[in-house]
């Protein structure tokens, strides 16, 4: 009795332990638009910049009511005709609901680069969201293996986030046409 009661619990436990690894999700962060400033010690003028921060959805933390911070994996900056790099220090992605605010962390230093708009009040931080015009709100440098990315002005921003899941991996890997019929 003993052992079909253990095994029915290692049974559950190990149930809900995959389901909840399927609801985990790799997730990108995009800020992109127009800037002026410097990566690397090279200076650039209304050039198109991207900064992409992947990070995971399971890692998620709540931090007060509609604020959340996610530790992100990478990010990457991008200056068109200039340049690339990753950033050295470990970053993290955070959501202000009351503020409609999100942004980038440097973990060692503070924000980063902050946008906001109206239509960010209810962003949860692990859904997907198409490019969203938003507006500056801060902007600091930070180091990338590129050199040090400052901005100092930016415009035409925009936001996106889109989550990948098994599946969509799986269907890149093997193909459209594939049946990923034991993925979550």
């Amino acid at each position: 009795m003993r052992t079909k009661n253990f095994f029915a619990g290692l049974l559950m436990t190990l149930a809900s332990a995959l389901s909840a690894s399927c609801l985990a999700a790799p997730i990108t962060y995009t800020i992109s638009g127009t800037a002026s400033g410097t990566l690397g010690g090279t200076a650039f003028q209304e050039k198109a910049f991207q900064a992409v921060a992947l990070g995971d959805t399971d890692a998620r933390i709540p931090i007060d009511v509609g604020v959340y911070v996610l530790a992100l994996q990478s990010v990457d900056v991008t200056v068109d005709g200039v340049g690339s790099g990753l950033a050295v220090n470990a970053f993290s992605f955070f959501v202000n609901q009351p503020l409609s605010e999100v942004g980038l962390i440097e973990n060692l230093s503070g924000d980063v680069l902050d946008v906001s708009s109206s239509a960010l009040a209810a962003y949860d931080g692990i859904s997907s969201l198409a490019g969203t015009p938003v507006a500056n709100d801060f902007m600091s440098s930070f180091s990338t293996t590129g050199g040090l990315f400052a901005l100092d002005t930016a415009s035409n921003l925009l936001f996106s986030a889109r989550r990948v899941t098994a599946k969509q991996i799986y269907r890149r890997l093997y193909g459209k046409f594939s049946n990923p019929r034991n993925l979550c």
